[in-house]
C-alpha cells in the first residue's frame, strides 16, 4: 500500500511540475539565479586612421552576456556600418576560446551608422592568407576585450522586456514612380529609393510597409540597479552630422539618454544602453510626401533618441522582471547561391563599357555599376554558406541575420514566429548586403540591384522558413 502511494505522490509530483512549466514559460521552479553583465570598448579609429574626420562622438563595441547557468550567450552590438562575415568569425573563435561561450551562442551585429567606419567593403573572405587591415584587427580585439569585460562583470540578475510604437521616425523610402525610372543597368524600375523632395509629383506611394515597433530587453541587478537595455528598432539610421565627423549616430545617443534617465547610483555596475538594427533595408526617417526639415546637425538625433529613450523608461517601470529565464539557442549554416547578371544586363554593361562618349547611355552611375559587376562575377563564388541565430530568452524570440533585411520580411517573422515577442538583429554576424523580397525585386530599384544585393532573389523567403524551422524546434 505505502508503496503505491509513493507511485502516486511522484506521478502527482511529475504532473505539477510539467504543468508549471507549460504555463509558466518564463520562470523556472527552483533554478539558479540569472546572472548577467555587460560592458562596452572603444573602437574609435586611431588618429593616425582618421584622415581629415573628427570625432564628434566615440564609436563602440557593446556587449552583454547572460548565463542561466545552463547556456551563456553574449549579444556584442557594435559602431560600425557593416563588418564582413570572416571578421565576425575571427572574433567570434577567439571569444569563444578565450571567453568559454560557444560561438554558436555568440552574436555580432553591426549598428549601420552611416558617420561611423566600415570594416570591410568586401564582404567575400579575400584575405586568403589571414591577413586584416589595421582596422579589422582594431575592431576585432576590441570585440573580444567587451564580452572580456561583460564576463567580469556577471552578477546576479534579473530580466525583463517590453515594447512601445514610435510610427513617426519610420518611412519606407522605396516609391513607387508615375513614369518608369531607368537604372544603371539599363532597365526601366518602377520604384526608386530616396526620390527626394523635389519630386512630388511623380510620387504614387511608398512600396512597402513600416515596423513602428521599439523593442527592448532590460536587465538589473537584484537590489534593482541598472545594468543594460538592448533595444532594437528598424530605422536604419538618422544622419544629419557634420560632414567629415566620427559618430555612432542615433545607436551611441540612445545609449547616452537612457543612462542619464536611469540616473544609477552605483557606480561598481557600469549601466551600458543599446541600440541594435532591425529590418530596416528599406526604411529611413525621411517623409518625401512632405516638406524638407531644416534641422541644425545632430538636432533630429538628439530629437529622436530623446523621445525613444523617455518612452522605453515610461514602460521600462512597468515590465515584469524574472530572477531566471530559458536561454537556447540554434545555429545554422545555410548556403544560397549568388547573383548571376541577366543577358540584358551583360549586354547592357557591354554597351557601357564600349560607350566612348562623355554621354551616359542609361544612367549617371552607369560606369560605376558596370565596374561593379565586372568585379562581383570575377571575385564571388557561385554559391556562400552564411550563418543564421533563432535565439530564445523567456518569451522573446530573436533573429540574426547577415543581411540588410526589408521590413516587410521582419513583420513576417513576427507574425509567424512562436514566440509572443520577437524581433530581428540585422547586420548579425556578417553584411552580405541587401535581402529584397521577390515581390520588391520584380520592383526594382536601388536595394534589388546585383552587386548591391548579392545573393538569389528568392533568399529571403529560404531565410525566413528556415529561421520559422530552427524556433519551432525551440518552442
Amino acid at each position: 500500500m505505502r508503496k503505491l502511494k509513493n507511485i502516486k505522490s511522484k506521478v502527482l509530483n511529475v504532473f505539477i511540475v510539467a504543468v508549471l512549466s507549460l504555463s509558466v514559460p518564463t520562470i523556472c521552479i527552483g533554478q539558479d539565479v540569472l546572472k548577467a553583465g555587460a560592458s562596452k570598448f572603444n573602437i574609435t579609429p586611431p588618429e593616425k586612421l582618421l584622415g581629415d574626420r573628427i570625432v564628434h562622438d566615440s564609436l563602440y563595441a557593446k556587449s552583454i552576456v547572460l548565463d542561466n547557468g545552463i547556456e551563456r550567450i553574449a549579444f556584442i552590438i557594435v559602431d560600425n556600418q557593416g563588418i564582413p562575415q570572416y571578421v565576425c568569425d575571427e572574433a567570434r573563435r577567439i571569444i569563444s576560446i578565450t571567453s568559454d561561450i560557444p560561438v554558436k551562442n555568440i552574436v555580432i551585429a553591426a549598428t549601420h551608422t552611416h558617420s561611423g567606419e566600415i570594416a570591410g567593403n568586401a564582404p567575400v573572405n579575400l584575405n586568403k592568407d589571414g591577413k586584416y587591415t589595421e582596422y579589422q584587427i582594431i575592431l576585432i580585439n576590441g570585440i573580444v576585450e567587451s564580452v572580456k569585460n561583460a564576463n567580469k562583470n556577471l552578477i546576479d540578475a534579473k530580466i525583463g522586456w517590453g515594447s512601445i510604437d514610435k510610427p513617426q521616425y519610420v518611412f519606407n523610402r522605396r516609391w513607387y514612380m508615375k513614369s518608369p525610372v531607368i537604372n544603371p543597368f539599363g532597365l526601366k524600375d518602377s520604384v526608386k529609393t530616396n526620390p527626394g523632395y523635389n519630386v512630388h509629383d511623380e510620387l504614387l506611394k511608398p512600396a512597402g510597409p513600416t515596423d513602428p515597433e521599439v523593442f527592448f530587453i532590460a536587465i538589473k541587478s537584484l537590489t534593482d540597479e541598472p545594468i543594460a537595455i538592448l533595444a532594437n528598432y528598424s530605422l536604419h539610421y538618422v544622419g544629419g552630422v557634420e560632414k567629415n565627423n566620427i559618430s555612432a549616430d542615433y545607436f551611441g545617443k540612445l545609449g547616452d539618454e537612457l543612462s542619464i534617465l536611469l540616473q544609477s547610483k552605483n557606480n561598481d555596475i557600469p549601466f551600458i544602453g543599446i541600440m541594435s538594427n532591425g529590418t530596416s533595408g528599406d526604411i529611413n526617417n525621411e517623409n518625401y510626401s512632405g516638406e524638407r526639415e531644416n534641422v541644425i546637425p545632430y538636432g533630429k538625433i538628439n530629437l529622436i533618441t530623446r523621445d525613444i529613450a523617455e518612452s522605453i523608461i515610461e514602460r521600462y517601470k512597468q515590465i515584469k522582471f524574472y530572477n531566471w529565464i530559458p536561454i537556447n539557442i540554434t545555429y545554422s549554416s545555410l548556403k544560397l547561391k549568388t547573383r548571376i547578371p541577366s543577358s540584358d544586363i551583360l549586354q547592357n554593361v557591354n554597351k557601357i563599357n564600349q560607350n566612348k562618349s562623355t554621354k551616359n547611355l542609361y544612367n549617371s552611375q552607369e560606369k560605376v555599376y558596370a565596374g561593379r559587376v565586372s568585379r562581383f562575377t570575377t571575385l564571388y563564388p557561385k554559391e556562400i554558406s552564411i550563418p543564421l541565430q533563432a535565439i530564445q530568452i523567456g518569451d522573446v524570440g530573436i533573429s540574426a541575420v547577415p543581411f540588410e533585411i526589408f521590413a516587410e520580411t521582419g513583420l513576417e517573422l513576427k507574425k509567424k514566429n512562436p514566440f509572443k515577442s520577437s524581433f530581428t538583429i540585422g547586420l548579425a554576424n556578417g553584411h552580405w548586403g541587401y535581402l529584397p523580397t521577390p515581390e520588391q525585386h520584380k520592383k526594382g530599384g536601388y536595394e534589388t540591384w546585383i552587386t548591391v544585393n548579392r545573393v538569389q532573389e528568392n533568399a529571403s523567403t529560404i531565410i525566413v522558413n528556415q529561421l520559422l524551422k530552427q524556433f519551432r524546434s525551440l518552442n
